[in-house]
């Protein structure tokens, strides 16, 4: 005879068994799996995929437990034996993989028919509800998964796949005649930053820094830009003076309309983005 432990879930809430001993897998609960009876035998099974939120489980269980951490537990050496499934690892093209995936999908699809494969605990939300899906799985109270509805299920079973549309932007890009600020852009990051907006189309753009440009790279990749064509200035305004930001924006406005701002100086205290000025472009 053999006891079974199982983390307490939804299901197990639900239909609670007496030869069952219910857990508590964010907690230290899940890995005190010590006797506390004479009579009571050492724990010989344990499978369990905690996830990363749960601090470090005490000994028998150190580090959790997860498919590529069931090789280093030391307890595996005492002469026992398991067995771990990939499932990922099942969908080849290999004869001899193949012929299991076959056999696999048979039983899910006859478990389905038959009602023993029953669908995991879901909530559903519209995909124009993205937002809130997002802000619901970061609250950690959800059991089960988070689904993303696209498209309404087809009534016939061999349907046509019908084309769906949706209103999206599928690669960024700036615009030529438009000019961008980026605020820090003769840092490490700002350069970066620079730089992908220029291979996305941005033609004209005023990098702030406090010093100007310094080093060899600088003035190399200023160089650079130049010969490509794109208009890249560098001034030494402080934007966290407002009159200072002020006069950036209107030298940034006889070049043309702005289209964007970017702080890349990793510090919040600019009064550029703050103007009310910039609303009107």
């Amino acid at each position: 005879m053999f006891q079974v432990f199982t983390a307490l879930t939804d299901i197990s809430r639900r239909h609670p068994r007496r030869s069952l001993r219910n857990f508590n897998e964010n907690s230290y609960s899940l890995g005190i799996c010590s006797p506390k009876r004479p009579t009571e035998k050492p724990l010989k099974h344990f499978v369990a995929s905690p996830p990363p939120t749960i601090p470090k489980l005490p000994s028998p269980l150190p580090g959790g437990v997860g498919r590529r951490r069931l090789r280093r537990l030391k307890i595996f050496l005492n002469n026992i034996s398991f067995h771990g499934v990939f499932l990922d690892q099942l969908f080849d093209l290999r004869p001899e993989v193949t012929e299991t995936v076959e056999e696999l999908s048979y039983l899910i699809q006859n478990g389905i028919k038959t009602g023993v494969v029953q669908p995991l605990d879901r909530k559903v939300f519209d995909r124009n509800s993205i937002e809130q899906a997002f802000r619901y799985m970061a609250k950690g109270v959800h059991i089960g998964k988070i689904v993303l509805k696209i498209r309404d299920e087809e009534i016939k079973n061999c349907a046509i796949p019908k084309c769906l549309r949706l209103p999206a932007i599928t690669e960024t890009q700036f615009y030529y005649n438009k000019v961008y600020i980026i605020i820090g852009g003769l840092g490490g990051f700002g350069m970066e930053v620079t730089k992908w907006m220029i291979r996305k189309g941005a033609k004209n753009l005023i990098l702030t820094s406090r010093y100007g440009a310094r080093t060899p790279y600088h003035h190399f990749c200023l160089k650079k830009w130049h010969k490509q064509g794109v208009n890249v200035q560098v001034s030494t305004l402080n934007v966290a003076i407002k009159s200072e930001a002020e006069k950036l924006l209107n030298e940034a406005s006889r070049i043309g309309a702005i289209g964007g701002i970017f702080n890349s100086a990793l510090v919040n205290n600019s009064v550029i983005l703050l103007l009310p000025i910039i609303i009107e472009h």
